[in-house]
C-alpha cells in the first residue's frame, strides 16, 4: 500500500509518499466452497454434471504479504476448471470448478511463478440406477437335478445414471 512519510527538523517539514509492494509469489493456499450450499463437506461433490465449486487461491510473498495483480494458473485431473485468474488486493484469485460426470478424485493445482499448491475434491457417484452384467465364466450350465454339477461365476456392477460404478457396500439381491 501507499504511506505518507513526514520528516521534521525544527520548523522544517517534508512529506513524501512511499509505495510498498509485496514480493513475488512464494506460497499459495487453496480453499474450496461447494456452490449448492447443501454439502456437509465442500471437498466432496456429486459427479452429476451439475455440481460446481469456487476454488480460491491465496497468494503470499516470503514475508506473508498478499501478492496482488498476479496471474494464477489452475488445472484439474477430473472435471473442468477455469484456466486462470488474477489476484485481487487481498492476494486472492477465484475460479469455478465443474464436477463433470466421472467419479474419482479431482486433483486441482494452482501455480503462480514458482509457487504451487494442490487440493483434492472427491467426486462421488450418484444413487444406483442400473445393474450391468460384466462377465460370465460359463454361459451353459446343467439343470438342477440332472445329475450334473456345474458352476458359473456371474459378475455384475451397480452404476449410477451417469455410468459411474457405485462404491462398495451397495446391496444387490439375486433371485433365480
Amino acid at each position: 500500500g501507499t504511506v505518507t512519510v513526514t520528516a521534521t527538523s525544527g520548523a522544517l517539514v517534508q512529506t513524501a509518499s512511499v509505495v510498498f509492494t509485496a514480493g513475488p509469489a512464494a506460497s499459495i493456499t487453496l480453499s474450496v466452497t461447494e456452490n449448492s450450499g447443501v454439502a456437509a463437506n465442500d471437498s466432496i461433490m456429486d459427479a452429476n454434471g451439475l455440481a460446481t465449486a469456487t476454488v480460491t487461491a491465496t497468494v503470499r510473498d516470503n514475508n506473508g504479504n498478499a501478492v496482488s495483480n498476479t496471474v494464477v494458473s489452475f488445472a484439474t485431473t477430473l472435471g473442468t476448471i477455469s484456466a486462470q485468474a488474477t489476484t485481487n488486493s487481498s492476494g486472492q484469485a477465484s475460479v469455478t470448478f465443474s464436477a463433470g460426470t466421472t467419479s474419482g478424485n479431482a486433483t486441482i493445482t494452482a501455480q503462480s511463478g514458482s509457487a504451487t499448491a494442490t487440493t483434492v475434491i472427491t467426486l462421488t457417484p450418484g444413487s444406483a440406477a442400473s445393474i450391468v452384467l460384466i462377465s460370465v465364466s460359463a454361459s451353459n450350465i446343467a439343470i438342477r437335478s440332472s445329475g450334473m454339477t456345474d458352476t458359473s461365476m456371474l459378475v455384475f456392477e451397480v452404476r449410477d445414471n451417469k455410468g459411474n460404478p457405485i462404491n462398495d457396500g451397495q446391496a444387490v439381491r439375486f433371485t433365480f
